[in-house]
């Protein structure tokens, strides 16, 4: 009987746990994903997270890429709190938010081949569930979820007002952003913008966009926004090697001059939305 009761008393522990708590209307969920790895969907995560806290009002930014969780370092955030404890149910994601530059929110991220082992449906979707909640925290939220197309990127095209895919300039990166949007986008509701980093120019870009979503369109019966470009600058390799956000660090920068642009079309359009 004891060991019924104690059994009992566990489950009911868990499901708390598991329980959302709402606190505030739901901000915007923006996810941001790469076709592939290596076309900057984190630096791109972390730089937009930025541009959006110095627009005004309050960002968090949530490192959801459980390949290779890096955008709490970019922030010069430690990991020692991470969305792990939020996914076995151990913390609130409010718990394990912590400052970042300009203002920003944080919630850090958590890699290892034996979490990713460990991390099930369940825990997955009590990560989602969460972010949903941070309407006393943000009233918009980032959040990077790299190149993966696995379980968790699902479940967060299912809950994101806005998907946007990064690629960069090239036949492969293109290739691979229209592969991503067709696994993901039969399992999401999310609005598909599409941006390429690191262009050579704005007519560069927008022939990359044509050939996308005339793809999209003819195949998978959807549309996607055009998000414009962030222009290639020689300066992106020296913020990247001092890891520091090349918004801070080089405000004059030509990519940091395309962040500010991104920014301030999302801000202006989430408060077009609001009113």
């Amino acid at each position: 009987m004891p060991d019924q009761a104690a059994e009992l008393r566990s489950l009911m522990r868990n499901a708390e746990q598991s329980r959302p708590r709402t606190n505030g209307p739901a901000a915007p969920i923006l996810v941001v994903q790469g076709g592939k790895g290596g076309v900057g969907a984190t630096w791109l995560s972390v730089n937009l997270a930025i541009g959006l806290a110095l627009q005004g009002g309050r960002t968090v930014l949530v490192d959801a890429n459980l390949n290779h969780a890096d955008a709490a370092s970019y922030c010069g955030v430690q990991d020692r709190d991470t969305i792990a404890e939020v996914m076995r149910g151990e913390r609130d994601l409010r718990e394990v938010l912590q400052p970042g530059p300009a203002g920003l929110l944080v919630a850090a991220g958590a890699w290892a081949p034996s979490f990713m082992a460990e991390a099930s449906d369940r825990m997955q979707q009590r990560l989602v569930d969460q972010i949903r909640t941070l309407g006393s925290h943000a009233e918009r939220i980032v959040v990077d979820l790299g190149a993966g197309t696995g379980p968790l990127a699902r479940k967060f095209w299912q809950a994101a007002d806005q998907a946007l895919v990064v690629a960069t300039p090239d036949t492969a990166a293109l290739m691979d952003s229209y592969a991503t949007i067709k696994t993901l986008h039969r399992a999401g509701q999310a609005e598909i913008g599409f941006l390429v980093n690191q262009a050579k120019s704005s007519a560069e870009a927008d022939e990359l966009f044509a050939r996308l979503e005339r793809s999209c369109r003819r195949f998978l019966n959807t549309p996607i926004t055009s998000y414009g470009d962030i222009p290639s600058d020689p300066l992106l390799p020296s913020s990247i090697e001092q890891g520091e956000p090349l918004l801070l660090l080089r405000p004059q920068a030509d990519a940091s001059a395309g962040i500010q642009r991104l920014a301030s079309r999302i801000f202006h359009r989430s408060l077009q939305e609001a009113a």
